[in-house]
């Protein structure tokens, strides 16, 4: 049996089982049948005949049930946080394909969870913060690469956007010799900022929370936003979301270099060498001007407030 209260226009519920796990309850159309689905922190039924009290009312229904199977707050509030955009895309009365597709997209967010991380916590902080700094966030978010593993952390058009950070105060960044030689056509703009830990600062879950307020009408932003943090974090999501860094000195840091400036190594390399990386010092490189990005367009004009 349930404990939930029923969401404002639907038929769905939200609340916790008798283990005290959180749970959200949803109703479509009849045919909501499916194989359970068990994960290390979810667990997926459909068709579960559910008893729910919300007050001193008790009914019963059939319902889909997802539940976090976790009894760290930390990660049923990130259950919670994850399933409110799932919810407002899914309707009052979905068909069971769109809770099929909702429930996978909470299926990957959880599995990985369960994987090691692909990006540093500092690498994901300086991202977002671009994006909260600049003069369109729902157009950053919009570009922002679909997995962490994409050569440009943001694309649109022919515009192409890299951020680097950097926890010593100097302007050396690990590039690619890909990164530095975009495709014909294509020009790259390199977001480079120094991002500090600092117990006062600002975390990674503060900046994800002040973003998500002002996406409460894109759910699909939303989730967007969830399954790349998911997807960069890992099983070390917990301790990113705690993680501390100094929002004022990423703020008078945060300069950007055109990538035709920056120093790499030339071409054409020597025969069979690939895969070439280095560290590039951009302390020489002459910086772009808010007049310059703005008359440029696109995503570009948006880095600057």
């Amino acid at each position: 049996s349930f404990t939930a209260v029923q969401l404002e226009g639907t038929s769905h519920r939200i609340g916790k089982d008798t283990s005290g796990w959180p749970a959200i309850l949803l109703k479509g159309t009849l045919d909501q049948t499916g194989a359970r689905i068990r994960l290390e922190h979810l667990d997926v039924q459909h068709s579960v005949r559910c008893r729910v009290t919300s007050g001193q009312n008790t009914e019963e229904n059939l319902y889909t049930v997802i539940r976090c199977t976790e009894a760290d707050d930390e990660l049923a509030q990130y259950f919670l946080h994850t399933v409110e955009p799932v919810l407002k895309l899914l309707g009052s009365t979905p068909t069971f394909k769109e809770i099929s597709s909702a429930i996978s997209h909470l299926v990957e967010l959880f599995r990985a969870l369960t994987q090691p991380p692909i990006k540093s916590v500092i690498g994901l902080w300086a991202e977002l913060f671009v994006i909260q700094n600049s003069k369109n966030t729902l157009a950053l978010l919009q570009a922002w690469h679909a997995t962490p593993e994409e050569k440009y952390d943001f694309s649109s058009g022919s515009q192409r956007i890299e951020v680097k950070s950097t926890s010593r105060r100097e302007r050396v960044h690990h590039f690619s010799l890909e990164q530095l030689t975009p495709p014909s056509g294509c020009r790259v703009v390199v977001a480079s900022l120094f991002v500090e830990r600092n117990g006062g600062g600002i975390s990674l879950r503060e900046i994800i929370e002040e973003m998500r307020k002002d996406l409460t009408t894109e759910p699909d932003l939303q989730e967007r936003l969830d399954r790349v943090v998911a997807l960069t974090l890992g099983n070390a999501l917990r301790q990113g979301y705690a993680a501390r860094f100094d929002r004022e000195l990423a703020q008078e840091s945060l300069s950007f270099f055109d990538s035709v400036e920056i120093p790499k190594i030339q071409e054409p390399l020597p025969l069979n060498i690939t895969d070439v990386h280095f560290k590039s010092n951009l302390s020489q490189c002459p910086p772009l001007t808010h007049e310059i990005l703005a008359r440029d367009g696109g995503i570009f004009a948006f880095l600057i407030r």
